[in-house]
């Protein structure tokens, strides 16, 4: 199975996922991080994900690039892309393994539950533990219900947030109930409301 649900995803493949999700087009200079190779098949989409702020490395001038992504990491690159506002960490008292909840995750991941974008299961949030693929894109179709990435005109939309990742997008008569989230690559293109 080419697209191994059931694999876990390393950071560098969830910094491509979230890129191409979000149409992200420009790119920061990330020379400092001494662990991501030029000629690594992921160099450009570590270039997009630092300038779209959704990957910042580990403050030590590496970014772990082929390391399964956590949990944690991974709902908090979610959060920084839709760029959700921190919540209040009293939202993870209902989880019995609050306290693995790194300090700097824990106010992004308190939105993440209290937007309903996470749901842990079985009162646990399992944060330090890996993300499959197929569990990953579960938190990804609960945080943004539909994406635009073709030009036209947009008349109907599911109820939820709404990403547009591409320019010559023109939504019309539509209610977006949720937010409007603008990917990068409408760049300087036309998008319509």
């Amino acid at each position: 199975n080419m697209l191994r649900p059931e694999s876990n995803l390393k950071r560098a493949e969830m910094a491509a996922i979230i890129n191409r999700a979000f149409g992200a087009a420009q790119s920061a200079d990330i020379s400092a991080f001494k662990d991501v190779p030029k000629t690594a098949w992921f160099y450009a989409d570590i270039e997009k994900a630092v300038k779209m702020g959704t990957f910042e490395g580990d403050g030590a001038g590496t970014m772990r690039p082929e390391s399964p992504i956590t949990r944690q990491e991974a709902f908090i690159v979610l959060a920084r892309a839709i760029k959700l506002m921190d919540g209040d960490a009293v939202v993870l008292d209902k989880f019995s393994d609050k306290d693995l909840v790194a300090e700097w995750a824990k106010k992004p991941l308190a939105a993440m539950v209290a937007a309903g974008y996470v749901n842990g299961a079985d009162g646990k949030l399992n944060p330090t533990s890996t993300i499959s693929r197929q569990e990953f894109a579960q938190v990804m179709y609960n945080a943004v219900k539909a994406y635009i990435s073709k030009s036209g005109t947009v008349t109907e939309v599911p109820v939820g947030n709404v990403m547009v990742n591409t320019d010559g997008v023109t939504l019309k008569n539509v209610t977006i109930k949720g937010d409007l989230i603008v990917g990068d690559g409408v760049g300087d293109g036309d998008f319509i409301l």
